[in-house]
């Protein structure tokens, strides 16, 4: 099924490469990607300088918008600083929210991929007074306070999350307002209670192009590093490790070591600062180790995945994503303390940089998802068309396979086509039906003997249009 696809990229930054240190904009990039390969009509809203895949590019703002909200700020060196009330976040609001209307349709799918940062622009859109259906659907849902019916988690450990959080945020606001308490409307989804996850919400790995990295078989020896310079992400560990080992530790990311860590980098530590896509390229597929430590639970960490298609093996703690994704001494190892660190890292030898390579573009390639989110799209639209919503059957058996894992990469492929195919054909359909429609109206005002022809008319001459298609 091919679907008409609103992509929201974010008012801070410009779709493209060059903003790699923002994983939230690779999302809105490698998304348009994924759905225009496969046929889907995608029309991206965002900053001029936006280099994205899709069928049609609607500039938002301006480089000049995002000087005036942020100056000269180098957000390859410095983390990002915006506001939903900042220049550029209340430019992109008032021009998106017009060229959205002026382009919805019915069954149109929204993707704020930026959560709440774009709620001001859905609730501005008023979708509720439409005459018809629209799907507003969090794609990658890795963060707290999400608001769509609709929503992708990256992970079942931050899908788990949000369901216990919103239970309990439930009990607690019931128990405030039988003390006594009241709350103004800003509390309104504390009133749900998840008992039962929503039978609407789904988890879809992040994904990657596989074509972003080289596979190296043999490595240089280094271990490497690369995230934000702060403490929760397991920095000092990584330190302690190579030192451990007796290893360089290439450190790359956006931050300051002792404005953020409070010490100098160690003596085992080159710092490379952030790096682009080519540099990174070059560092993950050299490294002999790719640590990824975080000391909170992670809703997916790319970086391991970026590794694994380097063909680095990887060691990362045991919680968050990491039991979903690193199969336990097949593409690296999890370790629970320091002490098993230091004994993965003796035992990295074991890890085949092949089969790192082999699983990640299985299970996290373009392709892959992109099937995935296919799915879920075709899911949603077919059952939402049925009055008995959950209940229904739809007219095509639901895909089994989206949660197969791992995939072949030959079937990914061929299923690939095949949908790209299906998807191109109700696309020519569809301008086959707009061109017919187009020139029965033109002939209709070219052959009419009164200028102003009644919009019966004109309707009448769609509807036999489009009946002569079907």
């Amino acid at each position: 099924m091919k679907h008409r696809i609103h992509s929201l990229g974010l008012p801070h930054t410009a779709t493209h490469k060059g903003y790699s240190t923002c994983a939230f904009t690779q999302k809105v990039l490698k998304g348009g990607e994924m759905f225009h390969n496969l046929g889907h009509e995608v029309i991206h809203y965002g900053n001029e300088a936006s280099e994205t895949a899709c069928s049609e590019h609607v500039s938002v703002t301006t480089m000049d918008d995002l000087k005036k909200a942020y100056g000269d700020k180098d957000f390859t060196k410095e983390f990002y600083t915006f506001d939903r009330t900042d220049h550029a976040y209340q430019t992109y609001r008032e021009n998106a929210v017009s060229a959205i209307r002026d382009r919805l349709q019915e069954n149109d799918i929204i993707l704020p991929w930026f959560g709440t940062g774009m709620l001001d622009v859905i609730n501005d859109l008023a979708l509720d007074q439409l005459p018809f259906n629209v799907f507003v659907v969090e794609p990658g849902v890795g963060y707290p306070q999400t608001f769509a019916d609709y929503k992708i988690y990256e992970s079942y450990c931050r899908m788990h999350a949000d369901t216990f959080a919103w239970s309990t945020a439930h009990d607690i606001y019931n128990d405030l307002t039988k003390a006594g308490h009241t709350f103004g409307p800003e509390f309104h989804w504390k009133r749900q209670h998840y008992s039962v996850p929503p039978w609407n919400d789904t988890v879809i790995p992040n994904y990657f192009d596989p074509a972003d990295f080289d596979f190296r078989a043999d490595h240089d020896g280094y271990y490497m590093f690369i995230g934000r310079i702060i403490p929760v992400k397991g920095l000092e560990l990584a330190m302690r490790l190579a030192d451990k080992m007796g290893k360089k530790l290439i450190v790359a990311g956006q931050g300051d070591f002792v404005k953020n860590l409070g010490f100098e980098p160690w003596e085992c530590v080159e710092f490379i600062g952030s790096v682009g896509v080519e540099e990174r390229r070059i560092w993950m597929a050299g490294a002999e180790l790719g640590i990824i430590a975080s000391w909170y639970p992670e809703p997916f960490a790319g970086t391991h995945i970026e590794f694994l298609l380097s063909g680095t093996p990887i060691v990362t703690t045991d919680w968050g994503v990491f039991p979903e994704t690193v199969p336990h001494g097949i593409v690296g190892f999890r370790c629970r303390t320091f002490n098993y660190f230091v004994a993965a890292a003796r035992n990295i030898h074991e890890i085949q940089p092949a089969i790192c390579r082999q699983y990640a573009e299985n299970n996290f390639g373009l392709d892959r998802v992109s099937l995935m989110y296919q799915e879920y799209f075709d899911n949603i639209v077919r059952i939402s068309e049925s009055p008995e919503s959950f209940w229904a059957i739809a007219d095509k058996p639901a895909d089994l396979d989206m949660l197969r894992r791992p995939y072949p990469l030959e079937l990914t492929k061929e299923r690939v086509e095949a949908t790209r195919k299906v998807n191109m054909i109700q696309l020519q359909q569809e301008q086959a039906i707009a061109d017919a429609v187009e020139l029965q109206i033109q002939g209709l005002l070219a052959n009419a003997e009164n200028p102003t022809v009644t919009s019966d008319q004109i309707m009448k001459s769609v509807r036999n249009t489009i009946r002569s298609f079907q």
